[in-house]
């Protein structure tokens, strides 16, 4: 499969200080629905709105960072494992394993040039 045929979409991560009240803001204010919240207080949220707009929320220290790192642009691919071996061929550095995350995804990551982070992933149901 051409490589760019793999990518599907992606999602902006957002770094918040406050989940409650950045859920609030988006939801209760800009009318994004709450489609999927991660840990009980939540720490990580998926909303929507429109057709395709997608924002994650991510509880953090720092609204700079999320996990102590750069930004983070989360990429859903329709075929990880190909992507992976490709972009190993390719020379490309993969600082994190390709591993299946507790919360169902199956993800590696890069880092561009910059620190900034590119999360690829495919979901359970996304599988070819």
């Amino acid at each position: 499969m051409e490589r760019r045929r793999l990518y599907s979409h992606a999602a902006t991560v957002l770094p918040v200080t406050d989940m409650p009240r950045s859920r609030r803001f988006y939801h209760e204010l800009l009318g994004f629905s709450v489609d999927f919240e991660w840990q009980d207080p939540p720490t990580y949220a998926v909303l929507t709105a429109g057709e395709s707009v997608s924002l994650h929320l991510a509880l953090a220290d720092d609204p700079r960072e999320v996990d102590g790192r750069r930004a983070i642009v989360y990429v859903f691919v329709h075929d990880v494992e190909a992507l992976h071996r490709e972009l190993v061929d390719a020379g490309v550095e993969i600082p994190s394993p390709l591993e299946t995350m507790e919360y169902g995804m199956r993800e590696f990551e890069v880092v561009d040039p910059d620190g900034h982070r590119l999360v690829l992933a495919q979901g359970r149901s996304d599988s070819p």
